[in-house]
């Protein structure tokens, strides 16, 4: 081999273990490092960190703090969040653990799935009315006594005809369809 490429060989050799032996050095560091225990508070740092849980009210109220900023806080001060769909009465349960280990209970009203849905205490009505009443009559008689259809809308003839039909009521004295109940 010519002395220039020794040269050229010893000096990359060289750089090679340097190399090894800061990377060792690094290793040995990290896992004394991970044995080491959490560092601890004096009695100073955890005073200051108690005044500051005082201040998250203030904190969260403030017109300065953004919602992208409340929503990092809640982050670090809740661990999970269970929900659990109750239906009688109709409800969520909600549960927030936090990452002091308290958990904070509640209950929140859950959405109607169908609220335009005409109560069945209407459609009972309707189905007295109509076996003496017209369409329009029985609307009438609903808007009288302040029933309203499941859009909270007062009652028309063919508002009444359609719940009618889609409950199976028929009128006494008609003939009884095929698409009758």
């Amino acid at each position: 081999m010519e002395p220039e490429n020794r040269l050229v060989a010893r000096t990359l050799e060289r750089e090679w273990n340097e190399r090894i032996a800061e990377m060792e050095q690094m290793e040995r560091a990290y896992q004394e490092a991970k044995q080491k225990p959490p560092c601890t508070l004096t009695g100073e740092q955890r005073e200051k960190i108690l005044s500051l849980a005082q201040d998250i009210p203030r904190l969260w109220k403030s017109p300065s703090t953004r919602n992208s900023q409340r929503k990092q806080l809640l982050r670090l001060l809740i661990e999970d969040v269970t929900l659990r769909n109750v239906d009688v009465p109709w409800h969520t349960e909600v549960a927030i653990h936090w990452k002091t280990g308290v958990v904070s209970r509640h209950r929140a009203q859950r959405v109607v799935p169908h609220p335009q849905t005409t109560g069945e205490e209407v459609v009972q009505r309707i189905r007295q009315l109509c076996m003496e009443k017209t369409d329009q009559q029985t609307a009438e008689v609903l808007n009288t006594e302040e029933y309203k259809s499941g859009y909270g809308k007062p009652f028309t003839a063919a508002g009444v005809a359609h719940l009618r039909k889609r409950n199976g009521m028929r009128k006494p004295g008609y003939p009884k369809t095929k698409n009758s109940k």
